[in-house]
């Protein structure tokens, strides 16, 4: 299926999915969207265009938040998983001169537009590599933090993602999963995975974020 019946059907898919709230809307969104790579590879160059500017208030959310766990003097190494055109990992690294950020997107282009954007703001402290959800490129218990924006409705296996975060954080670690609210998994889902992953069910958290009146960003932590 190409990208220009794709992005048609994303978003009547999308737009049913807000409007009924149903299982079956949200999980038609999903199927298609990891079916069709519709943002990896297809369509990794238009939104390494768009998404900057689009999701610039998410990532500056994202940002504080995550500024606000660790402490703007700490030195923590960061996973950011789905880093995409690396918008909040470059905002990561100027926030925490200490800390050492890691992309990891399965895009070249995705990766490419990341490096230059990093180049372009004199930020040496992020770095980008190939790699995905379920097959994460770094060794066991090597990440303090990891952090995840509109990625997660995307993997095709959420309980191996799910087991290999918990491979790479280290004791105490966390990861914080960002997603759309309307195409997120529900709590049902989340304990399947994570039984399927071999992790307890009570090391993953689900909450919509106070946003305005609107309220469109889920957050799953995951410790």
């Amino acid at each position: 299926m190409g990208r220009a019946v794709l992005i048609p059907l994303l978003i009547i898919a999308g737009a049913a999915a807000v409007a009924s709230r149903t299982g079956a809307a949200v999980r038609v969104v999903r199927t298609l969207d990891q079916r069709g790579g519709l943002f990896a590879p297809r369509g990794a160059r238009l939104y390494a265009r768009v998404a900057p500017r689009l999701l610039r208030g998410l990532y500056r959310r994202v940002a504080d938040d995550l500024v606000g766990r660790v402490g703007s003097g700490s030195a923590p190494t960061i996973i950011d998983l789905g880093s995409g055109p690396g918008q909040l990992a470059i905002e990561l690294a100027r926030r925490l001169p200490g800390a050492r950020v890691i992309g990891v997107d399965p895009a070249a282009p995705m990766r490419d537009a990341a490096a230059r954007a990093a180049t372009l703001a004199g930020v040496a402290t992020a770095t980008f590599v190939h790699g995905e959800a379920g097959a994460i490129p770094l060794p066991d218990a090597s990440a303090d933090l990891l952090v995840s924006t509109l990625s997660m409705h995307h993997w095709p296996d959420p309980a191996a993602a799910l087991r290999e975060i918990a491979r790479v954080l280290r004791p105490g670690g966390e990861a914080l999963l960002y997603d759309a609210r309307f195409v997120t998994y529900s709590d049902r889902e989340l304990r399947r995975f994570t039984k399927g992953a071999g992790l307890d069910n009570r090391t993953i958290v689900r909450e919509v974020l106070p946003w305005g009146r609107v309220r469109p960003w889920a957050l799953v932590t995951m410790r």
